[in-house]
């Protein structure tokens, strides 16, 4: 026993480091800002709109109204958010709850894959060193803090893969266990159906190489179910966006249109490389792939299952390339990938019997560089504003004063994202990106009651200028007007 809590009391240490750049203390009450705040207000409008009107588990709704007077944001599977909603209904309303909520699941699924690795590995410093150095990512650390439900998927993973091992000893309920739960992981992220494919064809591959391919046929039946899963829920989906005219949570390809924008996008990725992982990481994870290749058993699931998924994340890149080179979160769940990369590495190393004296060294100060670019990279992707007017935080109040309810459509101008400042001000309503044609304009003005303005230049613009009948009020950098004929008194 002792044996196996002292690596787990120097992993969780190391481990809390690596949110000390992040000031948890303030960072955690802080609202939704930084890189891609606009989808984790995307998520925090549904989880804040389940708590309010207790709309049914089917029929997720979001704040933004374009397009779609329903609400109903069809598409993702909204169990996260369903959660976060039942909580705030126990505890109240504060955001840190549902920053809470992802970052338990994150350690959760951070402390199964160092039991993952406690199975694989010998000795304890291998085992630290496999679990530790898949999670010197910025992009691990910062969305594990965050409303988005990648991290929480990748953790029903990590939960699913644990029954996978060891594979000479898998039984029925240990397949049943891996079905469920990564059926879970697919309905939260359906990218997650590219690691359960990479499992699907290593046990194929694993089974033929040892010729008991006819046992493995079994197996792989139970992996049927994840992907059954996700055809009926893609399949509701669709229907549900058809329906309701839902622009939000698409569910489609978004593969370049051209040879040249597709090396535009790959040298995209490159550059935001840094984000998922440090240099010298990078370097690592490199250094590492020619390892195994060079020393690649077929028979051997857990090197056959690292290449398999690393190839998965490649073919998930080309598809999904147009919005993978930009957002780091489309990554989260195949950063798994890299930590069964280190542990397979590190096994070959001890199956070999190396005896490296430089390599302790090599190691602390590889983790020592890492953790300072780390830290820099996820300082810079934690305080970026990212489009976020911080006058949207503490505007709620200001509209109840001057006699707006809750139930009033608002025309939000201007936001890049579709509930950004809705969701802040908690208002239904339209939001107005830059650079949208007049007649988007016009319908949206046609469907709200007030107008939230960032910029005085929307009320001497031709085509909507009529609309904004009389000033209601003010706060910091917005503009607040009533529309139409319809008459507010402001204090």
């Amino acid at each position: 026993m002792r044996n196996y809590l002292l690596p787990l009391l120097v992993f969780t240490v190391a481990l809390l480091l690596l949110y000390f750049p992040l000031h948890p203390f303030n960072y955690f009450f802080s609202r939704p800002h930084g890189d891609h705040a606009w989808a984790q207000c995307d998520r925090a409008s549904v989880a804040l709109n389940y708590f309010q009107f207790q709309y049914s588990f089917f029929a997720p709704h979001t704040h933004n109204l374009a397009y779609n007077s329903s609400g109903i944001a069809a598409g993702e599977f909204p169990l996260v958010p369903f959660l976060v909603s039942k909580m705030y209904a126990c505890f109240g309303f504060h955001e840190f709850i549902f920053r809470l909520f992802t970052l338990t699941f994150s350690l959760l699924g951070f402390v199964v894959a160092f039991m993952i690795a406690k199975k694989q590995l010998k000795l304890v410093s291998s085992q630290l060193i496999a679990s530790l150095a898949w999670l010197i990512s910025p992009n691990l650390i910062y969305y594990s803090t965050g409303f988005l439900p990648d991290n929480v998927a990748l953790t029903f993973f990590i939960f699913a893969f644990y029954f996978l091992l060891p594979l000479e000893k898998l039984n029925n309920k240990n397949l049943f266990a891996f079905s469920i739960l990564s059926s879970i992981a697919v309905l939260l992220k359906s990218s997650v159906l590219f690691l359960v494919a990479a499992v699907f064809v290593s046990l194929l591959v694993c089974a033929y190489k040892k010729k008991e391919l006819k046992g493995a046929m079994v197996q792989v039946l139970w992996l049927l179910i994840p992907f059954t899963f996700c055809i009926v829920w893609i399949m509701f989906a669709r229907h549900s966006q058809e329906i309701y005219h839902s622009n939000i949570f698409k569910m489609s390809t978004t593969n370049p249109q051209s040879f040249s924008l597709a090396i535009g996008y790959g040298y995209k990725m490159i550059l935001n490389l840094s984000k998922i992982y440090p240099l010298p990481i990078l370097f690592l994870i490199l250094f590492s792939l020619l390892l195994v290749l060079r020393n690649f058993k077929a028979a051997d699931f857990f090197q056959l299952f690292t290449i398999t998924a690393f190839t998965m994340w490649l073919i998930f890149f080309v598809l999904m390339m147009r919005n993978a080179c930009y957002h780091g979160y489309y990554h989260l769940p195949f950063q798994f990938s890299v930590f069964v990369l280190f542990a397979a590495t590190v096994k070959i190393v001890e199956e070999r019997k190396w005896r490296m004296k430089a390599a302790p060294f090599y190691v602390g100060f590889t983790f020592l560089f890492s953790f300072v670019l780390f830290s820099r990279t996820l300082v810079k992707i934690s305080t970026v504003k990212d489009f976020v007017n911080k006058d949207w935080y503490t505007l709620e109040p200001v509209l109840r004063k001057a006699g707006i309810k809750p139930t009033d459509r608002i025309f939000s101008a201007t936001d890049a994202s579709y509930n950004v400042s809705l969701y802040c001000m908690n208002q239904p309503g339209w939001n107005c990106p830059d650079k949208v044609r007049d007649s988007y304009k016009v319908e949206a003005l046609n469907n709200c009651d007030y107008a939230v303005l960032t910029d005085s230049i929307y009320l001497h613009q031709f085509a909507i200028a009529k609309f904004f009948t009389q000033e209601i009020g003010k706060h910091g950098s917005l503009l607040i007007y009533q529309l139409k004929s319809k008459s507010v008194s402001a204090d």
